[in-house]
């Protein structure tokens, strides 16, 4: 009986919104390959700490913003514990030690510890009555001190301290928010839009004093005044402590590993001790900590890809988004909002209305936006940001204007737009939901999408939208992605998917696990199914594709490339093909449209011959493979072809034995007067080489290199790219429309990606050109 593979395992220190996350996007992947444990500080299981707000606002229970049951980690066997602290971690041991005297060993180790309150360091902290707002033990004492107490004074006048302050308006309380700026929301406002918001929130109840430095808390055993550098001091029954966070490096700091700010992790969320990951607020990537949820999910995706020894994916920064939840408050901001030297701005003060908007712009794109009173555009803007759209002037001067009813700007905002950023919810996904599970509510749509379950800022948007779907007014088709054939109700994505979790090495272990219709499947079927259980095991691309440029065809016949070669070898070659066509009459020959010839009609037990006869070049499987195309039309030119040559050679040798999600045609020019076509164009031209993706009429240029050292450094790494994450049989072309020309440029001239990317490439190259040679000798 054989015996069972010992699993890793993955321990969680924190059980916050960031490593829970994190746990939930592994289990996506590789939910059995692991054994689980999670280790949280606070007593409770894992809750929506953003949500503590909305629960002393009235508008969430405590119970309700739990994120897991008790059910769900033990029915996945995952061991929990809470209330326990972890003291020290041994990185050379792998080993950590508990406050309760445990050890416990781990063979990867991720850090969660979030972050910790800042609270000011003046006389009288200590005393009864002064408060964080950051736990849920927090929240529920600040409902039993409004049973007893009202006067309240929250320090700090950003987006946690208004919106505590409003929670404990709604608790009966009277509120003063202390801060220390001029201006609330300094960091996500300019002026203008800082005076609307508090207008509006004197008018909800809040008093403010701005510019005040809070220099001592007094009172007996419990606080009853604040005092200030000015002179002046309020009374008070409770102060809230909400003037900013800090990232909880004690425990990373004391245990050897590198922090600055934040734990320093890279693009794959690794810290410097081997096998020791951080996520969340407690990190620093790049010199930046996040205290948003949108990047902290962005990184938690990351995360899992690496722990399940995923490539590719890579956390590079994040555009961040603002929305206040305040009953009664319209805000949104988004980008960057200072103002720099090259910074242009449009704004508009619609003051009937109360509605206000500033866009911030670096030459043609913009930087940051920020709204008030009516924020439906926030998804579109952000929209533009994150992907840096160049905009025309009068493309510039319509984002100043909404028009139409809410409904009508709900209409007008495409499929793709997401309405969730936290956790990348679509427009279309949600009226896809809406439709196929027939939901009616908000809270339906939050189960079924996660839209509006994390910050709970596009709340407002998701009920609009609802309200438009269930309207007169709606009337838009959602494309339903087709399944990957008629053999199974999967789409190609999900069917992908699920190869990846299952772990599934087969066709007929694919076929048989996801309920395939038909047992053996079909020519579509099989053939993409066969091309990715060779991009995920190296092994099965080795045995099934690499073949010796021969294909199997559906009626038992094989075929085989070859290319003829330059004129003085052409003689040779058409010799030995009549003789073989004399030799095996079955046998058919045909031009393709890259000066190669294809060989048609080769039985099984013929293909030694044929391949021996011809002096086939060995390489990957027709139709997944790159092609040279060196034969552009040049009868206009006197220009050295040299280089091109060069590079065509050097490409070749380079992706030979490389497999590609489809035909990738290479046009290689050394002047500009050719007619390249091909899916990726390399056209040497008086300032360096261009280098374009796509056909002649739809081509987009994707750089111009100075030189063919740099055009070989990046060409490689763009290719890799490719075919890491296009879909089988999506060209170059559909592939950079889908997912963006600058994200590419990004990757590729990225230092440590473009690193990344050449040594998964070499790896894969190098051994299966060493498997090949060692099947084939006779052909080497």
């Amino acid at each position: 009986m054989p015996t069972e593979t010992k699993r890793q395992r993955i321990v969680w220190i924190g059980n916050g919104m960031a490593g829970m996350r994190s746990v939930e996007e592994l289990l996506k992947i590789c939910p059995d390959s692991f054994d689980l444990t999670i280790i949280g500080e606070e007593p409770v299981r894992s809750y929506n700490r953003i949500l503590l707000s909305s629960v002393l606002q009235g508008e969430e229970s405590i119970d309700g913003i739990h994120t897991q049951t008790n059910e769900w980690f033990s029915d996945r066997d995952i061991t929990l514990l809470t209330g326990v602290k972890v003291d020290l971690i041994n990185t050379h041991e792998k080993i950590i030690r508990t406050n309760q005297g445990e050890c416990m060993t781990y063979d990867k180790l991720v850090i969660a510890t979030g972050s910790t309150p800042f609270i000011l360091p003046v006389p009288g902290i200590e005393k009864e009555g002064v408060t964080a707002f950051r736990t849920m033990q927090d929240c529920k004492e600040l409902v039993k001190t409004a049973s007893s107490y009202k006067k309240a004074l929250v320090i700090g006048g950003g987006l946690l301290g208004l919106e505590a302050a409003k929670g404990l308006i709604h608790l009966g309380m009277d509120v003063d928010v202390v801060h220390r700026s001029t201006c609330i929301m300094e960091r996500q406002l300019d002026e203008q839009a800082a005076e609307l918001l508090q207008n509006e929130l004197q008018a909800q109840g809040m008093n403010f004093h701005l510019g005040k430095e809070t220099t001592e808390l007094s009172g007996g055993e419990r606080v009853n005044r604040i005092h200030f550098s000015d002179g002046t001091s309020i009374e008070t029954d409770l102060v809230v402590m909400s003037a900013g966070i800090r990232p909880n490096i004690d425990l990373a700091s004391t245990s050897g590993i590198s922090t600055n700010r934040g734990i320093v992790v890279d693009d794959r969320l690794r810290t410097s001790a081997e096998d020791v990951y951080a996520v969340g607020e407690c990190v620093e990537h790049r010199g930046i900590v996040y205290g948003m949820v949108k990047p902290l999910y962005e990184q938690t995706r990351v995360l899992a890809q690496e722990l399940c020894g995923r490539q590719g994916l890579v956390f590079r920064g994040s555009t961040l988004a603002t929305q206040l939840k305040i009953s009664g408050v319209d805000l949104f901001s988004v980008g960057d909002i200072t103002l720099k030297d090259e910074s242009k701005t449009i704004s508009v003060m619609d003051e009937l209305n109360g509605h206000y908007r500033k866009l911030i712009f670096e030459a043609d794109r913009l930087k940051g936006a920020i709204l008030y009173g009516n924020i439906v555009d926030g998804a579109k803007l952000t929209e533009l940001v994150i992907k840096e759209t160049e905009l025309l002037e009068e493309e510039k001067q319509q984002l100043l204007i909404s028009q139409g009813s809410q409904a009508g700007q709900i209409a007008e905002m495409t499929a793709a737009t997401l309405v969730c950023q936290c956790n990348a919810v679509s427009k279309g996904e949600i009226i896809k939901a809406v439709q196929i599970e027939s939901l009616n509510t908000v809270e339906e749509v939050k189960t079924f999408t996660k839209a509006a379950s994390s910050c709970g800022g596009c709340k407002p948007i998701v009920a609009d939208l609802l309200s438009y779907i269930q309207s007169d007014e709606f009337d838009e088709e959602i494309e339903v992605t087709p399944s990957l054939c008629g053999c199974t109700s999967l789409t190609e994505a999900e069917v992908v998917e699920r190869m990846y979790e299952k772990e599934l090495l087969s066709l007929a272990e694919i076929m048989t696990s996801l309920s395939w219709k038909t047992a053996e499947g079909c020519g579509t079927c099989r053939e993409t199914l066969s091309y990715y259980l060779g991009m995920m095991y190296p092994e099965y691309h080795l045995k099934q594709h690499i073949q010796g440029n021969a294909i199997r065809h559906s009626d038992g016949f094989f075929s085989v490339l070859v290319d003829v070669g330059e004129a003085n070898q052409q003689a040779e070659f058409f010799k030995n093909l009549s003789q073989l066509l004399q030799q095996f009459t079955e046998l058919r020959v045909m031009q393709t449209k890259h000066s190669e010839m294809q060989i048609l009609g080769i039985k099984e037990d013929e293909l030694d011959a044929v391949r021996g006869k011809l002096g086939v070049a060995q390489t990957t499987h027709s139709g997944s493979r790159v092609w040279m195309n060196k034969q552009a039309d040049l009868s206009r030119c006197d220009c050295t072809q040299d280089e091109a040559w060069s590079l065509s050679l050097e490409l070749h040798d380079l992706f030979r034995f490389v497999q590609m999600p489809a035909e990738t045609v290479i046009d290689i020019q050394a002047c500009t007067h050719g007619n390249a076509e091909g899916d990726l164009q390399l056209i040497k031209s008086v300032v360096g080489w261009e280098v374009l993706i796509g056909g002649q009429a739809d081509s987009q240029l994707f750089y111009l290199m100075p030189n063919k050292i740099e055009l070989m450094e990046a060409v490689p790494i763009l290719l890799q790219y490719y075919r890491q994450t296009a879909m089988y049989r999506e060209s170059m072309l559909n592939w950079i429309n889908r997912v963006g020309l600058v994200h590419v440029r990004e990757i590729v001239f990225d230092a440590g990606c473009r690193f990344d990317l050449n040594q998964e490439l070499e790896a894969t190259r190098k051994r299966n050109e060493k498997q090949f040679n060692s099947d084939h000798k006779e052909f080497v």
